[in-house]
């Protein structure tokens, strides 16, 4: 069991967001929660902090495991590894939905779907497939990519802020 739940970890490229972008998100959600001096109930915080916590968490694996979906045969002629490659092409398809539909469902938990928090994070998944996935695939495209991997790696950032943590 834990050497498949490594592999998991793996596949999503933990290792590769998990030091680096969690822990500022998690400063400003902290820093938002010691200004407000008890206004809302512990118990709620927690809950919102759980709730924030499993959708980056999602959102960042679904971002990698898409950019490696898509990058399998470019990273075949490069001889680079690519651990998405070695899961069944229907099961690529099933994991992709579903780590689409997790974000989705967290972000309806924490937020109204009218709400600018959850049309953010609509729009950074739509950002993750424009990166990768052809036709669109605009980490090809110069100015277009070094744009919109800016873009998605600060809508977490902007989802808190309009979130108010």
């Amino acid at each position: 069991m834990t050497s498949r739940f490594l592999q998991a970890l793996q596949t999503v490229r933990f290792n590769s967001w998990w030091q680096y972008k969690i822990p500022p998100l998690l400063a400003i959600f902290f820093t938002v929660k010691i200004t407000e001096l008890g206004a809302t109930s512990q118990v709620n915080d927690c809950l919102q902090l759980a709730l924030l916590f499993c959708w980056m968490f999602t959102a960042a694996a679904f971002g990698y495991f898409v950019n490696d979906f898509s990058d399998i045969e470019e990273d075949n002629l490069a001889g680079k590894s690519n651990l998405v490659q070695r899961i069944p092409y229907g099961f690529r398809i099933l994991v992709f939905f579903l780590l689409g539909l997790t974000v989705i469902a967290f972000q309806l938990i924490l937020n109204h779907p009218t709400s600018v928090a959850f049309q953010l994070s609509l729009l950074h998944l739509a950002v993750f497939v424009a990166y990768s996935v052809r036709p669109v695939r605009l980490k090809e495209r110069s100015f277009w990519g070094a744009l919109c991997d800016a873009l998605y790696t600060h809508f977490t950032g902007w989802h808190c802020v309009f979130n108010g943590y």
